[in-house]
């Protein structure tokens, strides 16, 4: 289970995430910016809460039913040896989400914390190019990373922390681990989370973290940031106080939490080296085969009006290749140059370098028509 946990610091760009939510995309534009405001103090910010906390028993959310919740888990005492915890201090995405999918003993509790730089993670069985803005994304250098597991589309920065937790089948409930961390940021930060029915954690009816499910198709909701309700919560406190409330669950002696054999497992370049199946899931996800050649089946219309004459585009594409493309020009003179660019189309990948490469070698006889030519190649790969 993978879950995409706020640490929602001030950000800078609130215009870009705005432009953004409104996309194909859900997203979480987020940047850390501690600085200054570590220097406030939590007094004032404690008053608002317990407004807030206020705001929530008047709508039946109220903080003792949460409590209630959490309270009827069952506390499974674990050996220290089956709970382990993994800090990644590494931020290339591909190396995180290949570490998440290398956890396998199913005996053991495992959580994982970890953020990455800007990138855009799509779920396992979702469409790229009806996700996001695939051109965008590629002009303004931001990856996109299809990970192993389902659920939505997501972006992350350093200004979002990501918690992986993993435990044995018989444990499993989808909401177990939201409810501990929403007691995390209760009881230990002061920022009066709950989780709704949906097994998601919100603030005042806005989301900060969300379950990672067997969904295809994203769904955008009202979001908001931790940094609204803590001026001094930051990557590190929030990985700490889970890391704490995870243990005292686990283990059920938080004073245990600081011995030192239960510091943290720091994921750094040096720990890779010696697990060479996290190197393999890595290469894997940065494959052209595995982002895109995954890509369920799909169509596409697009159509444009030239000084000559208009033009309807349909295309259908299945792991990535186009197999057939139908351009539908208003006049037929065009007929054989438009046949003859859709013969060097199927076949090809669906992304820019493999359709401009196809393009690039068509030349006709005709040279009054390469005007023409020019046009619908440059309307194609605009189209990508």
């Amino acid at each position: 289970m993978n879950v995409c946990a706020g640490d929602w610091f001030d950000k800078k760009r609130d215009d870009e995430q705005d432009e953004y939510e409104k996309g194909n995309s859900s997203s979480d534009w987020m940047e850390g910016r501690v600085d200054a405001l570590e220097r406030f103090s939590r007094t004032s910010q404690s008053i608002l809460n317990k407004r807030i906390f206020a705001n929530l028993e008047s709508q039946n959310v109220a903080k003792t039913d949460s409590e209630k919740r959490i309270s009827s888990l069952v506390v499974v005492k674990y050996d220290i040896n089956n709970f382990q915890c993994y800090i990644s201090n590494l931020t290339d995405p591909w190396t995180n989400l290949a570490v998440e999918e290398w956890h396998t003993d199913p005996s053991t509790v495992l959580l994982y914390l970890w953020r990455n730089i800007g990138c855009v993670v799509i779920g396992r069985n979702q469409n790229p190019w009806k996700e996001c803005n695939v051109r965008l994304l590629r002009n303004d250098g931001i990856p996109i990373i299809r990970r192993k597991s389902g659920g939505g589309t997501v972006f992350h920065d350093l200004g979002n922390t990501n918690y992986t937790v993993i435990t044995p089948r018989q444990n499993f409930t989808r909401k177990h681990s939201a409810e501990l961390v929403a007691r995390a940021l209760r009881k230990r930060l002061d920022i009066p989370a709950h989780v709704n029915e949906r097994h998601d954690i919100e603030i005042e009816g806005l989301k900060i973290s969300n379950i990672v499910s067997k969904g295809v198709e994203s769904v955008l909701s009202p979001v908001t940031k931790l940094r609204n309700y803590s001026l001094t919560v930051n990557h590190k406190s929030f990985c700490d106080v889970v890391l704490q409330e995870f243990f005292a669950h686990y283990r059920g002696d938080i004073n245990n939490v600081i011995n030192s054999h239960m510091q943290p497992i720091i994921v750094e370049e040096e720990l890779l080296s010696n697990i060479p199946k996290i190197i393999d899931y890595r290469d894997e996800l940065k494959s052209w085969d595995w982002t895109f050649g995954q890509t369920p089946e799909f169509s596409l219309e697009f159509e444009k009006t030239f000084p000559w004459g208009h033009v309807k585009a349909f295309i259908k594409s299945k792991n990535g290749f186009i197999y057939a493309i139908t351009l539908s020009p208003s006049t037929i003179k065009y007929e054989n140059l438009i046949s003859t660019l859709e013969d060097s189309l199927e076949g090809t990948k669906y992304d820019l370098t493999s359709v401009s490469q196809s393009l690039s070698t068509l030349t006709l006889s005709d040279i009054q028509l390469m005007p023409i030519l020019n046009d619908l190649k440059n309307w194609i790969q605009d189209s990508l």
